[in-house]
């Protein structure tokens, strides 16, 4: 199995040239290609679209038997998904048309995609990359797109591209020194397998989080679980960050790597001495906000060059914050730096239904949040996959927007907006569309649901021109007025919170280190995302008995969380925050609900603002065929609730997007008769 790893200075080299490519497949994975002949066949035909920024060819075969037909991609700047998916759709009507490459089946066909070191018109350098890319069939609808690799700068996380994927990539002889395919096809075919690198990953992290909270970390005051999991995700956060080098110590942007060692040089404590300042006097606290015994360049020494962040995950959250209450071991970060990150190649894109990538992406957060959760078969927390979450989300909007005019099937499912005869009107119910999971988990629907209306806008775009803002924008927008969640598990509450942030970062391309005048904050999401009973609470239609001076209380607490998750806001967030929280008790007590009770009129009485006692949201949601959601509740455990887009300006929302806690009716038995 050693012979089958190539070092890190291997894969650096194989990026220089063609020859050198080629000398690394042949030395490493035993491809019989000779390093001093680099010839390939060139098809200027099937390129296409791209010809513009790529050359394709085809790798010479390796004996007359060959299964697969193996191409290779050069890009001229960046490895693009849709340039390599329309050599696709060249390669494949070169078969039709010419019987080209020995007619090969989708799943015959290997791409190996190359990407020299460039410098941009801006000055800007980007690394060299290597990707192996190969495309699954799918019946009706575009291949599915899985690809592993690495670029130079996470030439350090290559551990399981080097032990899993590359390794299965290894051709074997038989005693005649022939290729035995049928040993190395399977082989191939898994080298590309998302779920086999997941559930490693899940694995160890499951083992490092133990271990850290069990044997690291000591003086917590308040549930060590929570306080363990605030550390991983802000940690992980941190690291999909400098994926996009947006923070730097000491001229390095391998950020949490370069800390480390400055507090060895140092013998410090890394989580009192370094991460305490980056956490909270760096990403959570605007420019210029120092503390008074640190001046920016004292800060600057102590954690580098950060940009800030706002959006709640850095802020403090409770006197386990505060520096020097809580001790957490060196030999921790020492698990979480080489036990997880330097394991795995973490790419900060989340996978689609549609393309895959074999690394750890921040849809596998999620997922961790299903391995890691307690008391999962009680509470009836079970992840839903990315294709469920796809189908369920366009079957709303399609109800949602089936009055807006023709061809909204179409436009929904196939993103083809020939057929719309309204897109103004479309284009305003979708900026208008108010979406809740109310037991949103780690987020799957959300993120569907901002995937699918981020889609849906773009295409409205390329029509007809409408809504011309950019895809940070559009998202940013998206999650600050469109989608809404609430669960009773704040860990998994957290996890959502972090992948909506996640999500929204990568859409940013501005690196606030070349620019420090342009924002990247994010919005705080601690009223969007809500802890809470979203059952078992009163009945939103049947309005509070309130004061006249209550009920201008509740729309100036509208008001103010609507304020407070505002990137632009430049007020002090800790104080609107407890604001909002003292005001929201009030109200509550004055109503006769408990304080802390989650509540849909008070805690999302942005969206109820305009009940007054009668009416009700409830009867104004409804499913494509008129019923109501109470009538509907029983007739399915999983439903996409809508009401027309028309009623905008009734209360309530358009969209319940729900995957229902999956419980035994013995396992309630308390709560069963309510």
């Amino acid at each position: 199995m050693s012979e089958s790893i190539p070092t890190p200075n291997d894969l650096l080299t194989a990026l220089d040239s063609r020859e050198a490519l080629f000398g690394f497949l042949r030395r490493k994975l035993q491809w019989q290609l000779d390093p001093d002949d680099p010839y390939t066949y060139p098809d200027d035909k099937a390129v296409g679209r791209a010809a513009a920024r790529a050359q394709l060819s085809q790798i010479l075969p390796f004996s007359s038997g060959d299964p697969f037909v193996i191409f290779l991609v050069e890009f001229e700047t960046r490895f693009l998904r849709g340039d390599l998916r329309d050599i696709l759709r060249g390669v494949r009507a070169r078969i039709r048309e010419e019987v080209a490459y020995n007619n090969a089946d989708l799943d015959e066909m290997v791409f190996v995609c190359r990407v020299p070191d460039t410098v941009d018109a801006d000055g800007k350098k980007h690394p060299a990359e290597l990707r192996f890319v190969h495309f699954e069939e799918r019946e009706n609808r575009q291949p599915k797109l899985r690809v592993f690799g690495f670029d130079r700068e996470s030439v350090g996380e290559t551990h399981t591209l080097r032990a899993v994927n590359l390794s299965l990539l290894r051709l074997t002889t038989n005693l005649l020194g022939e290729v035995d395919w049928s040993a190395c096809k399977k082989n191939w075919m898994e080298a590309w397998n998302v779920e086999k690198v997941t559930k490693q990953f899940f694995k160890d992290y499951k083992k490092i989080f133990d271990n850290v909270r069990d044997n690291y970390i000591s003086g917590v005051t308040g549930e060590k679980q929570l306080f363990t999991q605030r550390l991983f995700n802000r940690l992980m956060f941190i690291h999909f960050l400098s994926k996009k080098g947006w923070l730097e110590f000491d001229g390095r942007k391998d950020y949490l790597f370069a800390l480390r060692d400055a507090a060895r040089a140092k013998n410090e404590n890394l989580f009192h001495d370094r991460l305490y300042w980056a956490f909270f006097n760096g990403l959570g606290v605007q420019a210029g906000a120092t503390p008074e015994t640190h001046s920016l360049a004292d800060l600057e020494l102590l954690r580098g060059k950060v940009p800030y962040l706002n959006g709640g995950l850095f802020e403090m959250s409770d006197a386990d914050d505060v520096r020097g209450s809580v001790t957490v071991k060196n030999e921790a970060f020492d698990l979480i730096f080489d036990g997880l990150f330097s394991c795995y190649n973490f790419t900060i894109a989340e996978s689609s239904p549609d393309d895959a990538d074999v690394a750890v992406d921040p849809e596998m957060l999620g997922k961790v949040f299903e391995e890691l959760v307690t008391g999962r078969h009680e509470s009836g927390s079970y992840y839903t996959p990315r294709p469920v979450v796809q189908f369920m989300c366009r079957e709303a909007l399609k109800g949602y927007l089936a009055p807006c005019g023709a061809g909204i099937e179409t436009f929904v499912d196939n993103h083809d907006a020939g057929e719309i005869t309204n897109h103004e009107a479309i284009l305003t119910a979708l900026k208008s569309v108010k979406v809740v999971d109310p037991a949103c988990g780690s987020g799957a629907y959300l993120l569907g649901m901002l995937q699918e209306l981020m889609a849906l806008r773009l295409v409205l775009f390329n029509a007809k021109r409408l809504d011309d803002e950019s895809t940070y924008k559009r998202k940013l927008e998206i999650i600050q007025n469109n989608i809404y969640g609430v669960d009773l598990d704040i860990f998994a509450v957290n996890t959502a919170r972090l992948r909506l942030w996640l999500s929204l970062v990568v859409e940013q391309k501005t690196n606030p280190l070349d620019n420090p005048n342009v924002s990247v904050a994010l919005p705080n999401l601690d009223f969007k995302i809500e802890v809470g009973d979203s059952v078992c609470c009163p009945d939103p239609s049947g309005g509070l008995q309130l004061s006249l001076f209550r009920e201008a209380d509740l729309r100036t607490l509208a008001d103010k969380r609507l304020q407070y998750g505002d990137v632009s806001f430049k007020g002090n967030k800790s104080a609107l925050k407890g604001e909002i929280e003292l005001l929201s008790r009030e109200i509550k007590v004055e109503a006769k609900l408990a304080e802390t009770a989650f509540d849909w009129r008070v805690d999302f009485g942005e969206v109820f603002r305009t009940l007054k006692g009668s009416g009700g949201s409830a009867d104004a949601v409804h499913s494509a065929s008129g019923e109501t959601v109470e009538s509907r509740r029983e007739a399915s455990t999983a439903e996409g609730f809508h009401r027309n887009p028309s009623a905008s300006e009734k209360p309530g929302f358009d969209i319940v997007l729900a995957n229902p806690p999956y419980v035994r009716g013995e396992l309630i038995k308390d709560q069963k008769p309510f």
